[in-house]
C-alpha cells in the first residue's frame, strides 16, 4: 500500500507541536494518535506508524513539548504529565478537524509515559475516541515520584525535590515530580468508560507488568490497589491474555452491533495481553505480536 507522509503542526497556547502524518488512500479514514515515552520522540514510532497505516489507518505521531529529543517547542524542565496531556488533546482537536478522518473511529495509542498520558486524556475526552491502546504504560510514575525514583537518576528525596533533576542527559523540573506524586492514577483512568487494550512485557524491568494488571482490574472491576500491593512478580514463561468472560464469550458481530448502536459501557471491550520475555521496548517478534493483537482489537471495536 502506498503511504503518503507529511509534516503537520498545531499550537498549544504559545507552543508549536510538530509531528508526522502517515496517510493511506481513502476518505473518512480511521485515525490513530500515537504518543511517545519519557525522553523520546516521534521518530522512534515511525515503523509502528507505517505498519498501522498499511492496515488502512491514518496515523499521527508527534513530539511532546519539552518531551525529550523531539522538535516541538518547549523546555524539558517545564514538562509534566499534565502538560503532555494538553499536547495530546491539542493534537486530537487537530485530527478531528481534518476533512478525511472519521471522528467516530479515533484511537489514542501510547508507549510508556505516552500510555500514561493517553489514559489520562481518555478520562477527560472519552466520548471523542473509539478506543485506547496502551503499550507498556508507565502507571508506576506516581509511585516512583513518591519513592524518589526516576530513570537515569541516582534517586532523590521525594519530600525535598531539587528544582532541576537530571534524568540521564535530560533536565526535568521539580514540577514534573510534584504533579506526578499527586495523581491517583487508577481512580483517574477509570473515568474513561470505553474500549481499552493494554500490552505489557512480563520481563519489563522498568515498569513491572503488575501495574498493567492493576489497571486492567480497575477498568473491569473497579478495584484500586494501595501502593504497597504492587508486587514485582517474575515472568511465568508464557504469554497471557486477560479479558472479562462476559465480553470474550460474545461474538464479534454482537460486539460490533453493540458498539455501533449504543454508548452503554456494557458493550466495551477491555483486554490485557502480557508477552513473555518482553521488556520495556519491543523488537522483532514482540512488535509483530503487538500489532497482530492490536489489529484484532481494532476490528472488534469496529475501527477497522
Amino acid at each position: 500500500m502506498n503511504i503518503r507522509t507529511s509534516d503537520f503542526s498545531c499550537i498549544n497556547q504559545d507552543k508549536t507541536i510538530r509531528g508526522v502524518e502517515y496517510l493511506p488512500a481513502g476518505e473518512k479514514l480511521p485515525a490513530v494518535i500515537m504518543s511517545h515515552g519519557f525522553g523520546g520522540c516521534q521518530a522512534e514510532m515511525s515503523d509502528w506508524a507505517l505498519r498501522l497505516a498499511e492496515m488502512g489507518l491514518a496515523v499521527y505521531t508527534y513530539d511532546f513539548c519539552g518531551g525529550g529529543r523531539g522538535i516541538s517547542d518547549g523546555d524539558t524542565a517545564d514538562m509534566t504529565v499534565l502538560t503532555e496531556r494538553e499536547d495530546l488533546e491539542t493534537v486530537l482537536a487537530y485530527v478531528k478537524a481534518l476533512p478525511y478522518t472519521d471522528n467516530d473511529r479515533i484511537v489514542l495509542w501510547g508507549f510508556s509515559q505516552g500510555g500514561f498520558v493517553s489514559a489520562l486524556a481518555a478520562a477527560r475526552i472519552g466520548a471523542q475516541i473509539r478506543g485506547l491502546v496502551l503499550i507498556y504504560p508507565a502507571f508506576c510514575i506516581p509511585d516512583d515520584g513518591r519513592a524518589g525514583v526516576m530513570p537515569g537518576t541516582p534517586g532523590f528525596d521525594p519530600d525535598h525535590i531539587p528544582e532541576v533533576l537530571m534524568a540521564g542527559n535530560m533536565r526535568v523540573g521539580k514540577a514534573y515530580v510534584e504533579v506526578s506524586q499527586k495523581i491517583d492514577i487508577y481512580r483517574e483512568i477509570v473515568k474513561y468508560s470505553g474500549n481499552v487494550l493494554i500490552v505489557h512485557g512480563l520481563s519489563d524491568a522498568m515498569v513491572n507488568y503488575n501495574y498493567s494488571v492493576h489497571a486492567y482490574r480497575a477498568y473491569t472491576e473497579g478495584l484500586f490497589p494501595e501502593n504497597n500491593q504492587i508486587k514485582k512478580l517474575a515472568d511465568p514463561g508464557e504469554d497471557r491474555v486477560m479479558e472479562p468472560a462476559s465480553l470474550s464469550e460474545n461474538s464479534i458481530a454482537d460486539r460490533r452491533q453493540c458498539m455501533d448502536t449504543s454508548s452503554d459501557t456494557a458493550g466495551r471491550r477491555i483486554r490485557l495481553y502480557l508477552i513473555s520475555g518482553a521488556g520495556h521496548g519491543y523488537f522483532g517478534d514482540e512488535i509483530d505480536k503487538t500489532l497482530q493483537a492490536a489489529e484484532r482489537y481494532l476490528r472488534e471495536i469496529s475501527v477497522l
